[in-house]
């Protein structure tokens, strides 16, 4: 099992063990559009995440505009929410809404930060979808 699935099981054994139901759309980016790595749903939220597990080696990683707009679009289409969820390697995982990331030419940045400057952390993202 590669990287990436592992990050993508994990993530939604997480979102379990917290009240949600999840599944894993194995081989999301080999669709023509991108499609999302895991859903989530409660009865009430539907949420629907591309998920990134990384190496700690950077200082940051990029993630392409289009996997992000192929995000947001799936997530309009589908009338969800949606987050980039990434998790560098011994770091908690975080969490982004577009504006929240570091636009390039091609791409957002993401920092790899200390886990105490994480800005969207599991429980305040779990905490956001039960106030919905």
């Amino acid at each position: 099992m590669s990287k990436g699935s592992r990050g993508e099981n994990e993530l939604g054994h997480l979102f379990s063990e917290r009240g949600f139901a999840w599944i894993r759309t194995a081989g999301s980016g080999t669709a023509g559009r991108e499609l999302p790595d895991i859903t989530i749903g409660d009865g009430d939220s539907l949420v629907v995440f591309e998920v990134k597990r990384w190496s700690n080696k950077s200082d940051y990683e990029y993630l392409s505009k289009r996997e992000v707009e192929d995000l947001i679009f799936f997530a309009e289409q589908f009338g969800a929410e949606y987050y980039i969820a990434v998790r560098f390697d011994y770091k908690d995982w975080q969490f982004f809404k577009k504006d929240e990331m570091k636009p390039t030419d091609k791409s957002y940045r993401i920092d790899n930060v200390k886990n105490s400057e994480i800005l969207n952390t599991l429980d305040e993202v779990c905490q956001e979808l039960t106030k919905a």
